[in-house]
């Protein structure tokens, strides 16, 4: 079973609860059915609302070799197909476009993961309504909310190791 966003997905293919509002939940028949039949992209621009997949760089410590990251994604994504299908699919050429979006920037070389974390958190909670080559969400999140989210981690780090700290206690004490 695939997870893919669409804006206004047909509800024949989805099931729909509180926790999953906007994404459209496919079988992987479903997902190259649909694929086949109903892309559209104009441009550097696609519309979420369309069923075209994309590949989006987000990075937080500003990378020189993104291009090459999008390459290798495709060429992953050509030789996982031939692995699991037997046939050949190219995701290159247009038939799946990636990108690296201006995103907020980490200032230390240690919050990479937080912020992965929290890129994925906006994109769920609040995703582009329409994706392109010259994206800005530099401005997505304030960096204030990395730090919170970081002291939050630390907190359910701390808390889950006394946690089992006194259930080991307890398993030596039986």
């Amino acid at each position: 079973m695939s997870l893919f966003y669409r804006q206004m997905a047909s509800e024949q293919h989805c099931r729909r609860s509180e926790l999953d509002m906007g994404f459209c939940f496919l079988s992987d028949d479903d997902i190259e059915d649909e694929i086949q039949d109903d892309c559209t992209t104009s441009g550097n621009v696609i519309n979420t609302a369309s069923k075209q997949p994309c590949i989006l760089i987000m990075d937080s410590f500003s990378c020189r070799s993104r291009p090459t990251v999008v390459k290798i994604l495709q060429e992953y994504l050509e030789m996982e197909w031939w692995v699991k299908k037997g046939s050949w699919q190219s995701f290159t050429n247009g038939a799946m476009n990636g990108w690296s979006l201006q995103v907020p920037q980490q200032h230390n070389n240690t919050d990479c993961g937080v912020y992965l974390l929290q890129y994925v958190e906006s994109f769920l909670m609040s995703p582009p309504q329409i994706l392109h080559s010259a994206m800005d969400l530099s401005d997505w999140f304030p960096q204030k909310l990395v730090k919170q989210k970081r002291k939050k981690i630390k907190k359910l780090i701390f808390r889950l190791h006394f946690q089992q700290q006194q259930q080991q206690q307890l398993d030596l004490g039986d």
